[in-house]
């Protein structure tokens, strides 16, 4: 326990646990400390062995919270939220017990005060696991991911009623939902602020891409209006920059998990990406020599476990004006786009 001591944790400080054995991690709420700031841990270590459970409230890093050794860092014991200001970094899968409660997460906050830079990564050799990953940040700066990432209920991208951010770069990493309900991936906040997914990898075959659990789950399509059942809201650096992708399904099969990354091209796109041929068809007149010039400067790269009779996808690209633009280069929004 913590007693009557107060604790006021300064600026670039560290703090390690690191006994052969449990270990109780006090949180904010034991600290009693003068100002509310210095309540947080700025750099934190799990090291040595055994289980390290955090006690009820909130956790709250402002910098780096890191699992080493042979020790486990237990959300599920008492259910705490977790806050990161900093990087996280993980030994191994089993570093990390998360909180099977459905209401706690592991929210990313890093901003410019934090004693790390304003972008945040997550490292975990085999891949982490999350209950909830809530990105929510005061800058427009990214949570980017240095190994594979699962979440078993809810991303969530921004914070209702406020002008957060929540940007996750998946740096040809993979990110699974592992949720089939179409509400697994949120989008909060104010409209115009930046709350999406970066995938933008050219071999996003094999890495960067978003893998999402849709299983036998059966959507209607509203109208064929948008937003579609299942929205993965890929994105790419700027605030018109966004490029969702939609997704609705009308039959009972099993597809398993749903695989989806993009990533923009040069004007000619080329080069093609391994296996596409559907560019090379010289049935419409002057797409010599072939159908480069009349696509979207951007790939789609798709997958399913398995087949299903009935489903439908809706693609965007960004059709800015200007050099940014991925408008075709022989089509000017004339209808005659290619597909």
């Amino acid at each position: 326990g913590t007693g009557n001591n107060r604790y006021n944790f300064l600026p670039g400080s560290m703090v390690e646990y690191s006994a052969s054995g449990p270990q109780k991690i006090a949180v904010a709420s034991d600290f009693n400390a003068l100002t509310s700031p210095d309540h947080q841990y700025w750099n934190l270590i799990i090291s040595g062995s055994g289980t390290k459970s955090i006690r009820g409230g909130t956790l709250s890093v402002r910098g780096n919270l890191s699992i080493t050794g042979s020790a486990t860092l237990d959300q599920e014991l008492y259910d705490p939220n977790i806050i990161i200001g900093g990087n996280w970094s993980d030994r191994g899968s089993s570093g990390f017990i998360r909180s099977t409660d459905l209401t706690k997460s592991v929210r990313f906050n890093g901003s410019g005060t934090s004693p790390t830079a304003a972008q945040q990564t997550i490292s975990c050799p085999g891949g982490e696991n999350f209950t909830n990953l809530w990105i929510a940040k005061a800058v427009s700066s990214s949570v980017k991911l240095l190994s594979p990432v699962t979440v078993s209920n809810r991303l969530s991208l921004g914070q209702s009623g406020t002008t957060n951010y929540g940007i996750i770069e998946l740096n040809g990493q993979q990110l699974t939902i592992d949720n089939a309900d179409p509400t697994s991936i949120q989008l909060s906040g104010t409209a115009g602020y930046y709350r999406y997914i970066v995938s933008e990898d050219s071999s996003v075959a094999a890495g960067g891409k978003v893998r999402w659990k849709i299983g036998s789950a059966v959507t209607v399509l509203p109208a064929n209006t948008w937003p579609w059942p299942y929205v993965i809201p890929f994105g790419i650096n700027a605030v018109s920059d966004t490029i969702p992708f939609g997704f609705y399904k009308t039959s009972t099969d099993t597809i398993g998990y749903l695989s989806v990354g993009t990533y923009g091209t040069p004007e000619n796109n080329l080069p093609w990406p391994q296996g596409v041929n559907s560019l090379n068809s010289l049935n419409f007149v002057n797409n010599t020599p072939d159908n480069r010039l009349w696509t979207a400067d951007r790939y789609w790269y798709l997958s399913t476990g398995s087949a299903t009779a009935g489903a439908g996808a809706a693609f965007s690209y960004n059709n800015r004006s200007g050099t940014a633009s991925e408008l075709p280069a022989n089509d000017n929004n004339s209808g005659n786009m290619r597909a």
